[in-house]
């Protein structure tokens, strides 16, 4: 019930996919994000890891022996097709794959990322009622005011009618009826990778659909965004959606939909938001207490002598003033 925004969407898919999954039964699927890289020949092409040196010791991934990369490979190895396992091609040259098809519209020939089509929505999770039950479950969820059981109704009815109607009927049908549930259109930031999509699958509507119970706003920091009339409502639902997921990835270095970083053509940016390591034994950033070149420091330690087993209260050596400190200013000369 709860789930209405995202399950609109049917086939939506997390936004770190950089490759379109094949559809069809049989058919190969790319499921990891940077499958286009690990698909051929290992990590970079079988180059190792992104900008480092070879080294006289480091093994080649084609023949085994050491001295060169697998790019270098004087014995390189016949390339094997990942869908139909034989050798000589690889899965975009192969001539048993099938046609490509489009996870958003379900046509053949292009992959969701080039596609211009509205949206294929599957509404399969929905439960399979008469229009009528679930316009009287509206009705229903409308006097308990219960928004997740208004939902599941709209749902159900707009499945019950294969989706021929649109947001602005059913709030007009709503009003005729007298029912109070009222679909709000307001302009929401969204960020890159969501989107308002309408009951027809057409994605980057202006307005984000909310379900209330009461025409007016009723929280005055909503009174700004609002719609002022009953009519700049209705015109606002020609032009809202509901919030679903583009399906489409992020690039985490250019900002720009379409493609990871790892294919990015522009120049790679230092990223701000990284988490930094520091150490707990030395206190420098770069490295953990496990790789810390520094001598491991015993926090425990007796604060008098700096050996470990006992503490200061304990210690059988005499007062070593040097390391004692003032509680008020931190500083031990002066004792």
């Amino acid at each position: 019930m709860s789930d209405w925004n995202n399950d609109q969407g049917g086939s939506a898919h997390p936004n770190t996919f950089e490759q379109e999954n094949w559809t069809n039964s049989g058919q190969a699927e790319n499921t990891s994000a940077n499958n286009a890289g690990f698909g051929n020949d290992d990590f970079d092409n079988g180059d190792g890891f992104v900008g480092e040196q070879p080294t006289g010791n480091e093994k080649c991934f084609g023949c085994g022996e050491t001295g060169h990369r697998r790019a270098e490979c004087p014995n390189p190895q016949e390339m094997t097709c990942r869908f139909c396992k034989k050798p000589g091609h690889m899965i975009k040259e192969c001539p048993d794959k099938p046609p490509m098809i489009c996870e958003n519209c379900g046509d053949e020939g292009h992959m969701r990322k080039n596609c211009e089509k509205p949206r294929k929505i599957n509404r399969d999770h929905v439960a399979d009622v008469s229009a009528d039950d679930a316009w009287n479950k509206i009705k229903q969820a409308a006097i308990e005011r219960d928004v997740d059981d208004a939902k599941e109704a709209v749902e159900e009815y707009i499945k019950a009618v294969d989706g021929d109607i649109t947001y602005r009927q059913l709030q007009e049908a709503l009003i005729d009826q007298g029912i109070g549930l009222w679909l709000i259109p307001t302009e929401r930031s969204l960020i890159q990778v969501f989107t308002n999509m309408d009951l027809q699958g057409h994605i980057d509507k202006k307005y984000t659909i909310s379900y209330r119970f009461v025409e007016q706003a009723d929280r005055p920091r909503e009174l700004e965004g609002w719609p002022k009339s009953r009519d700049e409502l209705l015109s606002r639902l020609d032009d809202a959606g509901e919030v679903v997921d583009r399906g489409v990835p992020l690039c985490l270095n250019c900002k720009e939909l379409g493609h990871i970083s790892k294919f990015c053509t522009q120049e790679k940016t230092e990223r701000s938001d990284t988490v930094k390591i520091s150490c707990f034994n030395c206190g420098a950033d770069g490295h953990r207490v496990r790789d810390c070149p520094e001598p491991r420091v015993d926090k425990n330690a007796c604060k008098n002598c700096g050996k470990s087993g006992h503490r200061a209260a304990d210690c059988e050596e005499p007062p070593n003033l040097a390391n004692v400190e003032c509680r008020k200013c931190n500083e031990s000369e002066f004792i």
